[in-house]
């Protein structure tokens, strides 16, 4: 069974640094305890440095989605 996206030639920012074991949403509803990871950043040709998502604004009703923050930097 093929998991990710990296044998199309995608590599997954977040599971990348983070693996598939950690939790994580970046989607969810305030009056619901759940949610899903919808907001990827896809990564070729650059090297990752740090990627997270910033829960800040969708805690505080301000969107429904977290922002995913990343550093990335140039091959080499």
């Amino acid at each position: 069974m093929l998991r990710g996206l990296a044998p199309y030639g995608f590599e997954d920012a977040f599971r990348t640094l983070h693996g598939y074991d950690a939790p994580e949403i970046s989607w969810g509803w305030r009056r619901w305890s759940g949610g899903y990871r919808l907001d990827h950043l896809l990564v070729d040709g650059l090297e990752l440095v740090a990627c997270a998502y910033e829960h800040a604004w969708r805690e505080q009703g301000l969107s429904d989605h977290s922002a995913l923050l990343a550093r990335l930097r140039p091959p080499g």
